[in-house]
């Protein structure tokens, strides 16, 4: 999906690899920046508009570091009076393999309700989890957004389709490299 890719692929075939990049294919009649949808977006969503959206949008899993990035955005939240994080997508027990960790069914989900519920309540009320979107509300929820946050440390992939398409949408991003 990247040149890194690419590069880190063409390094583990013998010979003249044929490595190819074939990126990501976003939908640009779907996934752009348009004024009015977002006003539309945000009012639909009860945003005022002197908030601040920061928004996460993806599998709600380890390695996408959902707990670190809830934690990190709850002392964000406690020094901010006009922000907001919303958290869309489905959680998923995948954990790790390739490193022994396995997770139960459900085991994701209770502990990011565990670490939602040991914040102050002030923080949760700042925090909106929206579950999984379908892709007219996925756009509006990335279009609706100041900033997307991804600190996904997943090793098989430089980054995901949620980041492209929120930047797609004109949503600026805080990314891991």
């Amino acid at each position: 999906a990247s040149e890194r890719q690419c590069k880190l692929i063409g390094s583990h075939i013998e010979g003249s690899p044929s490595v190819d990049v074939c990126p990501f294919p976003i939908n640009a009649d779907h996934f752009f920046y348009d004024p009015e949808k977002r006003r539309q977006a945000r009012k639909k969503l009860k945003i005022g508009e002197d908030q601040f959206v920061v928004g996460y949008a993806g599998r709600l899993s380890m390695q996408k570091n959902i707990l670190l990035l809830t934690k990190t955005m709850s002392h964000i939240l406690m020094n901010s009076p006009s922000a907001l994080f919303l958290i869309a997508g489905r959680f998923d027990d995948l954990g790790a393999p390739l490193f022994g960790n396995i997770q139960i069914d459900g085991a994701y989900q209770a502990c990011w309700e565990n670490c939602f519920a040991s914040l102050p309540s002030d923080v949760q009320a700042k925090i909106n989890y929206l579950g999984h979107l379908e892709e007219d509300d996925l756009r509006n929820f990335y279009i609706a957004s100041d900033l997307y946050v991804s600190l996904s440390c997943h090793h098989d992939e430089d980054f995901g389709m949620s980041p492209l398409e929120a930047l797609s949408s004109g949503t600026p991003g805080v990314l891991t490299d």
